[in-house]
């Protein structure tokens, strides 16, 4: 169409359908824009991040779950909405059959054609890091479900249930099974956790005051090199690769998980002291008694 993504989905999709709260531009929903949220030790920390545009097509739309239900409507009506049709139904059946299997469903066109409580469903998420968001349809029942959040959340389900899981649930519901279990466990894991990592910085630090208060002068250069391998590897990898786990930079990386990217630098920098200390202890003048 040479036309942007962005100026496509409003022209097409968001005016026929009459989706007067959904936005490719977070200048333009204004007030009414929910602010997003993400999680450190298990308490929720509110975050202004950038809109990111360049991801519209995986993950960027703005919307409220009353617009995502127009769209279902559509998607489940063979593209029409009461007398607006945004594409055919030959067309909409293509674009929910999966042609390309994967691990528990078939990729379709920008769907995911696979089974959710024991009926075929229709089903795909987005993720940034301060928001989250899944439809879920069952086009046998002509049910459709649209779960929106203000947070996003790393850690899996069932510690802690996320917008997927509980669009999922719902879907498993009408389609005839229990729901599940209320709550998560995400409380307890986070105290668990979070005495683990105070325990490894602990474990750390200790050993860097034993350096500085050992009595022995340290060996040669090539024994403190030696001594100092693991310290050494784990600056390296923490600086190099951390952030490239969670697909980030280390600014973006502090943004979205501030809890596990401050741990790491923490132990990376009681590391890099640890070295200093040890090459330190050598340099310095060894004074014996007669």
């Amino acid at each position: 169409t040479r036309r942007p993504f962005g100026a496509y989905v409003e022209q097409e999709i968001f005016v026929p359908l009459k989706m007067k709260h959904s936005f490719t531009d977070a200048s333009l929903a204004g007030a009414g824009l929910s602010r997003g949220h993400v999680y450190a030790l298990g308490f929720p920390i509110a975050i202004d991040l950038p809109h990111e545009r360049d991801r519209l097509p995986t993950a960027g739309l703005i919307s409220s779950t009353a617009d995502l239900g127009r769209f279902l409507v559509a998607q489940l009506n063979g593209g029409r909405s009461g007398d607006i049709r945004v594409i055919g139904d030959s067309a909409m059946a293509l674009m929910h059959t999966g042609g390309a299997q994967s691990d528990g469903f078939s990729y379709a066109f920008g769907w995911r054609d696979g089974t959710i409580g024991g009926a075929r469903a229709v089903h795909h998420g987005g993720i940034v890091p301060n928001f989250r968001g899944k439809m879920v349809m069952l086009p046998e029942s002509g049910w459709g479900v649209a779960v929106l959040t203000n947070a996003s959340f790393a850690v899996p389900y069932p510690i802690a249930p996320t917008s997927h899981r509980i669009a999922d649930g719902i879907a498993a519901h009408l389609a005839g099974q229990p729901l599940p279990p209320a709550g998560s466990r995400h409380v307890v894991f986070f105290i668990v956790l979070g005495l683990v990592m105070l325990g490894v910085l602990a474990a750390q630090v200790r050993g860097l005051r034993r350096v500085i208060r050992a009595r022995s002068a340290p060996g040669s250069r090539g024994a403190i090199w030696r001594a100092s391998i693991v310290d050494v590897v784990f600056v390296v990898v923490v600086a190099a690769y951390a952030p490239r786990f969670a697909g980030a930079s280390w600014l973006e990386f502090l943004r979205i998980a501030p809890d596990l990217a401050w741990w790491l630098a923490a132990l990376a920098l009681v590391s890099l002291a640890t070295v200093v200390a040890r090459f330190m202890r050598r340099e310095a003048p060894q004074l014996d008694t007669a």
